[in-house]
C-alpha cells in the first residue's frame, strides 16, 4: 500500500496582484519507496510535482534565473539524510538567458537510512517540506508540507507505487556499463565510454562555492567518447573540506534521453588565478 501523506500546498505571488487570476495549481504529495521500514535498511523518500502545462519549476541549479526547488526531510533522531536527487532538466531560453527547467511530472527523492535500534511494531513520523518556484511568463513561489507515517517491521515492506516513480532518476557515472571517470593532473576530470545512440555527451555542472568548471572538452569516436572536465577552486570557500564537482552527463537533451550522476571530490592544490 502506497503510504500517502496528508498534505498542504500553496502558492505565494511574486508577480503583480493583477495575475492571481492565472496563478498556476502544482500538485504536491510525498510518499516512500516501501510499504514498511525496517532497521539499519535504506529507503527513500518520494516528492512528486504535477506542473501545469507550459510552466515550469526548477533544477537544483536553476542557471541563469530562477530558484532551485527545495525539499527537507525531517526524520526522528538517528536517521541519516542523503542528498535530494532530481531528474534531468531542460534547458530552455526565458528573458534571463538558459535556465535548467523541471516540467510536467517531477519526482525528486531523497535517500533515508534508519537507525539500528527501531523497534518493530512501532510507527516512525517523517516530516516533508517543499519549496519552488513555477515560472511562465509570470513566476510563483509555492509551498508543500506532509507527514509521513511509516510502520517499522522485522524487514522492510514490498515496494511502492513511489519505487517506481524514481527508477528514471540519473544513476551515478560509475555504474554507467564500460564506462570510467577519474581525476588527472591539471585538475581534469576525465570521463570516457561508449557513446550513446541518443545523441552525443553534453556535460551539464552544478554551480558550488568557491568550485570553477571550465568547459568541457570532448572527442568522440565510432566506438565511444572520451570528456575531459577542467577543475578548480578557492582554497578559502572549501571550509576544510574537499571540493566536489557535482552535475550530469548527458546524452542527447530530449525529455528521458539518458543521463547520469557525476559527483567527485577533488582534493589537488588550488589552481592560480
Amino acid at each position: 500500500m502506497l503510504i500517502h501523506a496528508a498534505l498542504m500546498a500553496s502558492t505565494c505571488l511574486i508577480a503583480g496582484t493583477d495575475d492571481l487570476q492565472s496563478r498556476p495549481k502544482v500538485q504536491f504529495e510525498a510518499a516512500v519507496s516501501v510499504s514498511s521500514i525496517a532497521a539499519g535498511t535504506p529507503f527513500d523518500v518520494v516528492c512528486r510535482f504535477v506542473v501545469p502545462p507550459k510552466w515550469h519549476i526548477y533544477w537544483k541549479d536553476p542557471g541563469s534565473g530562477g530558484l532551485a526547488t527545495q525539499v527537507h526531510v525531517q526524520p526522528p533522531p538517528g536517521f541519516k539524510v542523503g542528498q535530494v536527487r532530481f531528474p534531468a532538466p531542460v534547458t530552455m531560453l526565458d528573458s534571463t538567458g538558459p535556465v535548467n527547467a523541471l516540467d510536467g511530472r517531477v519526482h525528486l527523492a531523497v535517500a533515508m537510512t534508519p537507525p539500528a535500534t527501531l523497534v518493530v511494531g512501532s510507527e516512525i513520523v517523517l516530516g516533508v517540506e517543499a519549496e519552488w518556484l513555477v515560472c511562465k511568463e509570470a513566476c510563483f513561489l509555492g509551498r508543500g508540507e506532509a507527514t509521513l507515517r511509516i510502520p517499522v517491521t522485522a524487514k522492510p515492506g514490498s515496494a511502492t507505487a513511489a519505487a517506481t516513480w524514481i527508477q528514471s532518476l540519473p544513476r551515478p557515472i560509475e555504474k554507467r556499463p564500460h564506462t570510467t571517470a577519474e581525476l588527472r593532473p591539471g585538475p581534469v576530470l576525465r570521463i570516457s565510454g561508449p557513446c550513446d545512440p541518443a545523441g552525443s555527451p553534453i556535460f551539464l555542472h552544478e554551480s558550488r562555492p568557491g568550485v570553477h568548471v571550465g568547459d568541457a572538452v570532448i572527442h568522440t569516436e565510432t566506438k565511444g567518447f572520451v570528456m575531459d572536465i577542467p577543475l578548480g577552486y578557492d582554497s578559502g570557500e572549501s571550509m576544510g573540506k574537499p571540493p566536489r564537482i557535482t552535475g550530469l552527463v548527458r546524452f542527447g537533451v530530449g525529455r528521458g534521453d539518458p543521463a547520469w550522476e557525476v559527483n567527485f571530490p577533488f582534493s589537488l592544490e588550488p589552481q592560480a588565478k
